[in-house]
């Protein structure tokens, strides 16, 4: 009898260790910032089973900022991360082997106030323009290479800057303690909804840089390596993302459930709108040679005004930045 049991006991033990291998061995974690708009469509994944739909058990690891997203890439804590072409080639010249796949075209723009009568970039001169994102913001640098491209000459040294976290930045327009702000396109979404107007989107300022509107500067960013070693891991996580993202692009229900689920944290329907309208437009619908042309121009462009900071000490895009 004892004998018996401690068999079970074992086989038990067996199968249940069996188990847990193989969830490990399906398990795709993804490093996100705790209140940025990737979590809906993770949220979606999971709430609608679309992981499992791909064999893959997706795992959502909360981090505070940007840096620690890559530090958690790069320590293996995570597989997955949101961020931009630039960082991964900087890395792949540096000799690690991260890819990209592009996630969202959403960008922002530059807000006025609503009584403003903006015509031109000369109208800005004087200014007091707050910039989100830091110095090296690829939409503040677009601008910069915009109003060279316009006017001979950079918009930076015309105006007053004012670098600051978005919140603050739109708290401060609202208040009318700047004229402007260059933010990112959930929070110009915001501005928007209150009536502020974009006078000048960055999808214009790349079409007048003869650059591709919809080329994708946010993507999943992962290990090359690790993606050849599980293409049924990556292959699987991209295709769940898919059929998110048209969940999300078709369905006002998703978005209700969303918003009732406090994942999106807004009450305001004005600005709900917005914030739909805007995501559903920079959901990507394919990559093409010809975008990554467009990237690989902007690479360029941007990357002389970013200099060493933003691209590192190559001035040419890494090769195989971008998964095909």
């Amino acid at each position: 009898m004892l004998r018996k049991t401690f068999a079970c006991a074992f086989f038990l033990a067996l199968i249940f260790s069996t188990a847990a291998k193989a969830e490990s061995d399906t398990t795709v974690t993804v490093a996100s910032l705790q209140f940025g708009t990737v979590n809906w469509l993770l949220d979606v994944i999971q709430h609608h089973r679309l992981d499992k739909k791909y064999g893959i058990t997706l795992e959502i690891l909360p981090v505070a900022s940007k840096n620690a997203a890559a530090v958690a890439l790069q320590g293996e804590a995570a597989h997955i991360i949101v961020g931009d072409w630039f960082w991964v080639s900087r890395q792949r010249s540096a000799g690690q082997s991260f890819q990209f796949y592009p996630y969202s075209t959403a960008s922002g723009g530059l807000i006025l106030q609503p009584d403003s009568s903006f015509r031109s970039l000369e109208d800005l001169r004087g200014k007091k323009i707050g910039i989100a994102g830091g110095k090296i913001d690829k939409s503040w640098l677009i601008m910069q290479a915009y109003s060279i491209q316009k006017t001979n000459s950079n918009i930076e040294d015309s105006i007053e800057t004012v670098y600051g976290a978005p919140p603050l930045l739109n708290a401060l327009l609202e208040q009318k303690k700047i004229d402007g702000v260059l933010t990112f396109w959930h929070y110009q979404a915001k501005l928007r909804a209150k009536n502020y107007p974009t006078v000048l989107g960055i999808r214009h300022i790349l079409t007048e840089l003869n650059v591709r509107p919809n080329v994708p500067i946010n993507g999943w960013i992962f290990n090359q390596k690790w993606a050849e070693d599980n293409p049924r891991l990556i292959n699987g996580f991209l295709n769940a993302a898919k059929d998110a993202a048209h969940i999300m692009k078709t369905s006002d229900k998703e978005w209700t459930r969303l918003k009732r689920k406090d994942i999106i944290k807004e009450d305001d329907d004005a600005i709900l709108d917005q914030l739909k309208k805007g995501y559903q437009d920079g959901i990507p619908e394919q990559f093409t040679t010809e975008d990554a042309r467009s990237a690989e121009k902007l690479f360029q462009l941007v990357g002389k005004l970013g200099g060493s900071t933003l691209i590192g000490k190559s001035h040419t895009m890494a090769p195989n930045t971008f998964r095909e």
